[in-house]
């Protein structure tokens, strides 16, 4: 058995910590938030797993831009996405 613990338990987790904890001001912010997110169909135009993504542009780490099929020209390409600390 695994001592790993899967990504859809750790943000069971959180939840649950969560809605057990924050004030009720903080869970109805972020409900409506879902809500609207749900609504917006945004959900269901997000490209699956395993799904071919389209070409784009953006900087790089030194501010040059590079886009997907230039890259994609050199070999395979892994797309990394980071949420930041700012």
């Amino acid at each position: 058995m695994s001592d790993k613990i899967s990504l859809q338990a750790q943000l069971d987790e959180v939840k649950e910590a969560f809605l057990k904890n924050a004030p009720d001001d903080a869970k109805d912010t972020m409900m409506n938030a879902h809500r609207n997110l749900a609504d917006s169909g945004l959900i269901g135009r997000a490209i699956k797993k395993g799904a071919i993504a389209p070409d784009f542009a953006l900087p790089n780490a030194k501010g040059a831009t590079i886009n997907l099929k230039s890259e994609l020209a050199n070999g395979p390409v892994i797309l990394k996405f980071y949420r930041g600390g700012w």
